[in-house]
C-alpha cells in the first residue's frame, strides 16, 4: 500500500516520488488539511481506504500505512446505498450566516470564480457536454434558494438530474479585447441566479488569441476544496474518461451535520475573556456600514526560500502548522502598528470534519466552510523582537488548536441548534444584525496543485482579475482587515490583506503587511537556526493543563528531569498501578525494581545484541520514559514523560562479577528523574552469557517482556521491517474517557458487605505495621510450590469451563477463610488490563496491569463447585471496571483509608508466547526474575512445562518460614482436594489439614496434661494481681493503672454490691456504663460476687432501658450518678463515681 501512498501524494503534493519515503512525514513533504482530503478521495480510487483524521494523526507514512485497508476489506454500509441526493434540504451552518448575519442585498452575486486555461484547444459543444455531466453528478451545484412565501425564511431543495444545461448554467463563448474581459467577466458573473438553481456561468473566451475559460459557481454552492474537486472532474470529463463514484450527497451531509448540532454540548466552546476593540483610523458613524466600494488591497510575499522552510523545516523544528506561523506572524503585525494586545480573530477552516467512519465526504461538493471566532491575549514585550514572535507563536498555537474540532461545534451551535415551537417544528431564529462586526477574517486557502504543474491540464491564466467582481460593490464590508495567504506556483506564499479606507489610512495597512512579512520571515529563520519545538498543551492531548501551567510544566518541571523541550517526544498521565509504582521511588530508589537474568546461549555477537536492544529502545516510547511524580505544574496526576532519544547504560563483564553486580544492582535502584532501564552482559565463554535486564515495573509488565525479548531477536537477525506496535498512550487514553461514576458504582455493590480489612494473620506476638511498605530484599523471602498434576488441573478447569486463574482464586479464597475465620474473604489479583477496544492491544508495550480486589463469599453452605462458579462470574463481570485504581475503589468500602484491604496477591502470568525463529544463532531462557510488591505476600502462578508452579514472596518481619511453609502446604493440599471435589463437596470439607496437623490439633493439644492454676476469667485477673501487681493491667488515653489499683477498686465495688442486694450465682446486675474504667472495675466486681452482669448503653431510650433491667431480673445497678437517675427505685443502685484507684486493697472478697 505504500506504493499506492508514494504515487498519490506525488501528484496531490506535486513533487517527485523520490521525495517520498516510509519515513516521510506528510507535512514536511508540504501537506496539510485540504491536501489531506484529496489523498484521501484519490487513494480510495486506487482501492486504499484511508481517513483525514487518520492522516493528520499518523502523519509518517510507514505509520499511516499501517491504518490503511484495501477497499475490497471494507463493508459498503447501509447509507452509502440509500443516499438520496434529490429533495429538500436544511441549511448548513456557513449558509445561514451569509443568508440571515451578512446582510447582503443581492444575494445573487456571490460567487467564486476561476480563469484557466486549457492544455487543449477546447469546444464550446465539449464544454456543454462536461458541464451537464458534472452538475448532475454533484447535486449541490443542482440546488435552488428561495425565501418562503409566508415566513419569509430561507429554504433550499436538490433539484432532480436534467437534460438541460441552461436550467443549472449560463455558457456562451465570446471574442473579446483585455480592455472588454473585465466587463465580461462581471456580466457572467452576474448572470446566476439562487432562486432558479442557475448556480453555474462560464464563458469560453478568446482574448487577443488566448483562449480563457472562465468558470464561476455561486458560493452558496461551492467551496475552495470544492472547486479541486471540480477541476478534477472537468479533466477527467474533457479527457474521455468516467467519474470516480460519488460519496455522500450535500444533501445528506446537511440533514446528518443539522441532526449533529443538536447533540453539542451548550458549553463546548471555551471562555477566554473579553478583547479589546480594534483601533480604526477614522473614526464613523455607529450606523455607517463600510461597502466593497470602499475597499483596497495590499499583498506581500515571503519569497520561495522562506516559503519552503516554513512548509518544511520550520513547522516540522516547531511541532507546528504552517497556518500557526502565519497567524503568529500577523498577530504579531496587528500588535505593533496598533498598539493592541487583545483582540480576536475570525478563522475559516474547510470543514469537512466527519464525526462517522461511514461519513465519506472526500469528493463530495458544496459549501462546507467553518467561521469561528478565536480571541488572542498577546503577552506584552517588545513586539518586533523575535523571542516575543516565537511567544506568540506559542499563544497562538495553542489557542487555535484548542477550539473544539477546528471550530466546527461554534457554527452548528450558533446557526443549526433550534427551537421547538408550540406546533413541535423546528424554528430558526433569525440573527440579522445581532453581532458586532467581525475585527480581522483570516483564511488559507492552500494551493492548488493540480494548477502549478508544468504540464498540469489546467493553468491559472495570467491576467489580473478583479476578484471584487466575485461579490457586488455595494454589499457591506463587515470586518476590518480581510486576510487572505495562499501558495502561488513558483512565488512561494503571498498574503492578501483587503481593508476599508472608511476605517483604515492605506498606510497603516501597509505597515501591517510589511510587518507581517518581516515577521513571518524572521520566526522562519528563527526556528530552522535554533530547531527549537515550540510546545503547547495541544501537542500533548492528553494533559488537561492550562497555559500557566503548562508553561511552568516546560520552564520548571523538564528542568528537574534534566530535559530540554528538543528532548521531548509525548507527555501524559499514568496510569493509577503506573502512578503508585513511580511514587514509591521518592521514598525507596528500590522500589518495583524488577531485574531479569537471561541465560543467552549460542554465538553471541555482543555488538550487534547491543545494537538490537538499542533499536527496541528506539521502537517502544515506554522504554524512554521517565516520570514527573510531583509536578509543580498541579497535574491532577503524576505524568510520565517520553523522551525522543535514550542511550542505555551498559554494564559488560565476564562471569566472575556477575554475582557481585547483581547484588549492587538491584540495592541501586532508580530515580523517577532519570532513566529506568539499563543493561548488563556477563560472558561466561563464546556461547554462554547472562544478560541483566534491569527496568522499573512502570515502565514494564510480564505480556510486554515477552514482547521485548521477541523484538531484540527480530532486529538482532535484522527480521524485516516489524509492523508498527500498539500505543501505550492509547491505553491511557482510553482509561481517561471511561466514567468513573459507572465503576464506583459497581465497586460499591460489589464490596458493600466488606467492613474490614481481610488480612493473611501473622504469626508474630508483635507483627509490624502492614501498612509500612518495604521493597528490599532483606525483608522478603521466596518459597516455591510445584506442582506436577497440571494436566489433571487443566481437565478439571476445562471440565468446569473456569481458567486456572479461576481455580487458583478459589484456592486462596478457601485459605484466607480458613485463616481468618471469615464468610466474606478478600485478596488482590492483578490484571493482565488488555481487555479494552484499543488497537493492536495484544502488541501495546507498557504496564497495562491493575490490581483490583476479589471478593468472595463463602457459608456453611457453599459448595466447592459453587464458589469455583462464582468466582468466573464475578472475574467476567468486573473486566469493564478493571482500570478503576485500587485507591478508588477504596473509597467505595467501609474500610478505613490507613488500612490495607488486603496484604496478599496473586498473580497469574498467562502470555502469548512468540514462536522462536529457528534460524536464529541464539536463544534465551530465564534463569531468576528479582522483583518485590508492597504486599505482604505475593502468589506469582504459572503454568509451564506440564507443571504449575507458585512462588510465594513474602514479608519476613510478618511472616516466620514456619508458618509460610505451612501455608503453602495448606495451598497444596486445597488445590488437590478441589480437583478431587464432587459436585456436593463444602468448602469447609476442603481437607486443609495433614493427618500430622491433624493429629496434634484433635489429640495432642486436647491431652496436654499441663494444670492451669486458674479456672474462671476473673481468677485469671486476680492471678496476675498476685504474681504482678505493678504491672500495667489498664490503659486509657490519660491514665495507666496497675493490676493492684483496678483489683483494689473491683474489691471494694463487691463489697458494696454484697452489702445492698442479695448475690448468687443465678443473679444479674445491670452495669449502665460507657468504655472506661468503671466498666471494666464493675464487670469484675460482679464477677467476684458470683453474679452475672448486663451492660446497658447509657444513651438507650428510657423504656429500652426499663426494658432490659425487667427482661434481666437484675438485682442491682452499677453505673455513674448521672446514669442512675432514671433506674426504679425499687433496684438498689451503687454509683461508680467515687471508685478511688489509690484506695488499699481490702481483703480478698470471698467469692
Amino acid at each position: 500500500m505504500f506504493t499506492v501512498l508514494r504515487e498519490v501524494l506525488s501528484e496531490v503534493l506535486a513533487i517527485g516520488p523520490d521525495r517520498i519515503q516510509p519515513t516521510s512525514s506528510f507535512f514536511r513533504l508540504g501537506g496539510d488539511s485540504i491536501s489531506a482530503i484529496q489523498l484521501v478521495a484519490r487513494c480510495k480510487r486506487r482501492g486504499v481506504v484511508i481517513t483525514v483524521a487518520q492522516v493528520l494523526k499518523h502523519p509518517i507514512l510507514a505509520q499511516l500505512e499501517q491504518h490503511a485497508e484495501l477497499l475490497s476489506d471494507v463493508p459498503v454500509t447501509e447509507s452509502a446505498v440509500t443516499d438520496d441526493p434529490v429533495g429538500p434540504l436544511p441549511l448548513t451552518a456557513i449558509q445561514r450566516w451569509f443568508l440571515y448575519d451578512t446582510g447582503h442585498g443581492n444575494m445573487d452575486h456571490f460567487n467564486q470564480s476561476f480563469a484557466l486555461k486549457c492544455r487543449e484547444p477546447l469546444t464550446l459543444e465539449q464544454l456543454h457536454s462536461a458541464l451537464l455531466t458534472l452538475i448532475n453528478h454533484h447535486d449541490a451545484l443542482r440546488t435552488r434558494f428561495a425565501r418562503h412565501e409566508e415566513t419569509g425564511e430561507w429554504q433550499s431543495h436538490a433539484l432532480p438530474a436534467t437534460n438541460a444545461l441552461h436550467t443549472h448554467a449560463h455558457v456562451e463563448a465570446a471574442t473579446v479585447s483585455h480592455s472588454e474581459l473585465d466587463s465580461k467577466v462581471l456580466h457572467l458573473q452576474t448572470r446566476l441566479s439562487v432562486d432558479r438553481a442557475l448556480n453555474v456561468a462560464g464563458g469560453l473566451l478568446d482574448v487577443d488569441g488566448t483562449q480563457i475559460l472562465f468558470l464561476a459557481v455561486h458560493h452558496l454552492v461551492v467551496d475552495l476544496v470544492s472547486w479541486r474537486i471540480l477541476l478534477e472532474d472537468l479533466e477527467t470529463l474533457l479527457t474521455g474518461q468516467s467519474l470516480p463514484a460519488k460519496t455522500l450527497s450535500f444533501r445528506q451531509w446537511a440533514h446528518q451535520v443539522n441532526d449533529h448540532a443538536q447533540t453539542l454540548p451548550s458549553d463546548q466552546w471555551p471562555d477566554y475573556g473579553p478583547v479589546d476593540p480594534l483601533p480604526c483610523d477614522h473614526a464613523i458613524p455607529c450606523d455607517h456600514v463600510p461597502t466593497y466600494a470602499s475597499s483596497q488591497t495590499v499583498e506581500c510575499n515571503i519569497g520561495l526560500q522562506a516559503t519552503n522552510q516554513l512548509f518544511g523545516d520550520a513547522a516540522a523544528a516547531a511541532h507546528a502548522q504552517p497556518q500557526d506561523f502565519m497567524l503568529a506572524a500577523l498577530a504579531t503585525a496587528l500588535q505593533s502598528v496598533l498598539g493592541i494586545a487583545s483582540f480576536e480573530l475570525d478563522l475559516e477552516s474547510h470543514g469537512r470534519y466527519p464525526w462517522s467512519a461511514q461519513q465519506d465526504i472526500s469528493r463530495t461538493v458544496g459549501w462546507f466552510t467553518s467561521l469561528y471566532p478565536v480571541p488572542f491575549h498577546l503577552p506584552i514585550a517588545d513586539s518586533t523582537s523575535v523571542d516575543h514572535g516565537f511567544d506568540v507563536l506559542r499563544h497562538v498555537k495553542h489557542r487555535i488548536h484548542a477550539m473544539p474540532n477546528h471550530g466546527f461545534p461554534y457554527s452548528l451551535r450558533r446557526y443549526c441548534q433550534v427551537n421547538c415551537a408550540a406546533n413541535g417544528a423546528p424554528a430558526f431564529s433569525l440573527a440579522q444584525s445581532t453581532q458586532p462586526r467581525q475585527q480581522v477574517v483570516f483564511n488559507y486557502v492552500g494551493r492548488f496543485d493540480q494548477l502549478a504543474q508544468a504540464n498540469a491540464f489546467w493553468q491559472e491564466h495570467p491576467l489580473s482579475l478583479p476578484w471584487l467582481h466575485d461579490i457586488s460593490l455595494q454589499e457591506p464590508f463587515n470586518q476590518a482587515f480581510l486576510v487572505t495567504c495562499s501558495l502561488e506556483p513558483g512565488q512561494g506564499l503571498t498574503m492578501s490583506l483587503v481593508y476599508s479606507t472608511d476605517l483604515h489610512t492605506p498606510a497603516t495597512a501597509q505597515r501591517i503587511a510589511d510587518q507581517w512579512q518581516a515577521s513571518l520571515q524572521g520566526l522562519v529563520a528563527f526556528t530552522v537556526q535554533h530547531a527549537q519545538p515550540c510546545l503547547a498543551p495541544c501537542d500533548f492531548e492528553l494533559l488537561t493543563l492550562t497555559e500557566p501551567q503548562f508553561n511552568q510544566l516546560v520552564q520548571l518541571d523538564l528542568a528537574t528531569l534534566h530535559l530540554k523541550p528538543s528532548d521531548i517526544e509525548a507527555i501524559y498521565p499514568c496510569l493509577p498501578l503506573q502512578e503508585g509504582m513511580a511514587s514509591a521511588l521518592v521514598h525507596d530508589p528500590a522500589a518495583y525494581t524488577v531485574q531479569t537474568v537471561i541465560a543467552v546461549s549460542g554465538a553471541l555477537d555482543a555488538t550487534q545484541f547491543q545494537q538490537a536492544w538499542n533499536s527496541v529502545v528506539d521502537r517502544h516510547p515506554i522504554l524512554r520514559t521517565r516520570f514527573l511524580v510531583q509536578p509543580h505544574c498541579q497535574a491532577a496526576t503524576a505524568l510520565q514523560v517520553v523522551t525522543k532519544v535514550l542511550v542505555p547504560e551498559w554494564t559488560l563483564g565476564t562471569a566472575q562479577a556477575e554475582q557481585a553486580y547483581l547484588a549492587a544492582d538491584v540495592a541501586r535502584g532508580f530515580e523517577a528523574a532519570g532513566p529506568l532501564l539499563r543493561f548488563a552482559l556477563f560472558s561466561t565463554n563464546a556461547s554462554e552469557h547472562h544478560f541483566i535486564l534491569t527496568m522499573h515495573h512502570a515502565l514494564i509488565d510480564g505480556w510486554s517482556l515477552s514482547l521485548l525479548l521477541a523484538d531484540v531477536l527480530a532486529h538482532y537477525t535484522s527480521a524485516a521491517v516489524l509492523p508498527v506496535p500498539g500505543c501505550y498512550q492509547d491505553v491511557v487514553q482510553y482509561s481517561m474517557t471511561q466514567d468513573p461514576s459507572t465503576a464506583q458504582a459497581f465497586w460499591r455493590t460489589e464490596l458493600q458487605a466488606i467492613t474490614a480489612p481481610c488480612h493473611l494473620p501473622s504469626s508474630h506476638r508483635t507483627a509490624p505495621d502492614m501498612a509500612i511498605k518495604r521493597f528490599t530484599s532483606e525483608y522478603f523471602d521466596s518459597v516455591t510450590l510445584t506442582l506436577d498434576n497440571l494436566a489433571a488441573i487443566t481437565q478439571f478447569a476445562q471440565l468446569h469451563s473456569i481458567t486456572l486463574s479461576t481455580l487458583l482464586r478459589a484456592v486462596l479464597a478457601t485459605l484466607l477463610q480458613y485463616y481468618t475465620g471469615n464468610d466474606h474473604v478478600l485478596f488482590g489479583v492483578t490484571l493482565s488490563g488488555r481487555n479494552v477496544p484499543v488497537s493492536q492491544i495484544e502488541h501495546v508495550m507498557g504496564p497495562c496491569i491493575n490490581t483490583v480486589p476479589c471478593h468472595a463469599h463463602l457459608t456453611q453452605d457453599t459448595t466447592v463447585w459453587a464458589l469455583l462458579d462464582q468466582l468466573q462470574q464475578a472475574s467476567v463481570q468486573v473486566m469493564p471496571y478493571e482500570h478503576c485504581s485500587l485507591a478508588d475503589i477504596h473509597k467505595c468500602t467501609a474500610v478505613d483509608p490507613g488500612q490495607a484491604l488486603f496484604n496478599t496477591l496473586l498473580v497469574y502470568e498467562n502470555y502469548p508466547e512468540a514462536t522462536p525463529d529457528a534460524t536464529c544463532p541464539i536463544a534465551f531462557q530465564y534463569e531468576s526474575v528479582e522483583q518485590n510488591t508492597e504486599y505482604p505476600l505475593t502468589i506469582l502462578a504459572g503454568a509451564n512445562a506440564g507443571q504449575l508452579g507458585m512462588d510465594f514472596t513474602y514479608r519476613t518481619d510478618i511472616f516466620p518460614r514456619e508458618y509460610m511453609q505451612q501455608v503453602i502446604t495448606h495451598c497444596e493440599r486445597i488445590v488437590n482436594s478441589i480437583v478431587a471435589s464432587t459436585s456436593d463437596t463444602l468448602v469447609s470439607q476442603v481437607d486443609v489439614l495433614s493427618p500430622a496437623e491433624r493429629h496434634l490439633l484433635l489429640t495432642t493439644f486436647a491431652t496436654n496434661p499441663h494444670e492451669h492454676p486458674v479456672g474462671y476469667a476473673h481468677q485469671y485477673f486476680l492471678h496476675q494481681a498476685r504474681h504482678r501487681p505493678g504491672a500495667t493491667a489498664l490503659r486509657t488515653t490519660a491514665h495507666e493503672y496497675t493490676y493492684h489499683q483496678l483489683s483494689a477498686m473491683a474489691h471494694a465495688l463487691a463489697a458494696q454490691l454484697a452489702q445492698v442486694a442479695p448475690t448468687a450465682s443465678d443473679r444479674t446486675v445491670a452495669i449502665v456504663a460507657d468504655n472506661s474504667v468503671a466498666l471494666v472495675a464493675g464487670q469484675l466486681a460482679v464477677w467476684l460476687t458470683g453474679c452475672a452482669f448486663v451492660v446497658v448503653d447509657p444513651q438507650y431510650p428510657l423504656e429500652r432501658k426499663r426494658f432490659i433491667l425487667s427482661d434481666a431480673q437484675c438485682i442491682a445497678v452499677l453505673g455513674h450518678t448521672s446514669d442512675l437517675a432514671d433506674i426504679p427505685a425499687s433496684l438498689p443502685t451503687i454509683a461508680l463515681d467515687t471508685l478511688d484507684a489509690s484506695t488499699d486493697q481490702p481483703a480478698a472478697f470471698a467469692s
